[in-house]
């Protein structure tokens, strides 16, 4: 076995320790705006607006941050694993768009499962 240079190894009692501690500082590179949840491996951004400019905003800069902490950190974004779902107060929105990041389209739900508990976009 080769000696490990950065990251957290797997399978080891300590790992899940060892990934916080080395997680720990990601929620401060978000702008005020976001609301980072953290729960073991998984994250989520939460960032509300109700100006469909000013959360585009947002989104962006808050995806430049993260991204710029993870290539420091020598981590990548899995973009498979990543979703967007958007809540709605109206029935029939009218701003709708995709986000990317890193030139990739990130896969927009309907339904997503948070910590065990599943959301639409109705919040229903």
């Amino acid at each position: 076995m080769g000696n490990i240079r950065y990251g957290v190894p797997q399978g080891s009692i300590l790992g899940p320790l060892l990934f916080i501690l080395y997680i720990n500082d990601l929620p401060k590179t978000m702008a005020t705006s976001a609301n980072p949840v953290l729960f073991a491996d998984d994250t989520s951004m939460i960032i509300t607006n109700p100006d469909p400019m000013e959360f585009t905003k947002s989104l962006n800069t808050n995806s430049t941050k993260i991204n710029t902490w993870f290539k420091s950190n020598s981590l990548s974004l899995n973009v498979d694993k990543t979703h967007f779902l958007q809540f709605y107060m109206r029935p029939n929105p009218n701003y709708d768009f995709i986000p990317y990041y890193e030139d990739k389209q990130i896969t927009k739900v309907e339904t997503i499962k948070f910590l065990g508990i599943t959301l639409d976009s109705n919040l229903s």
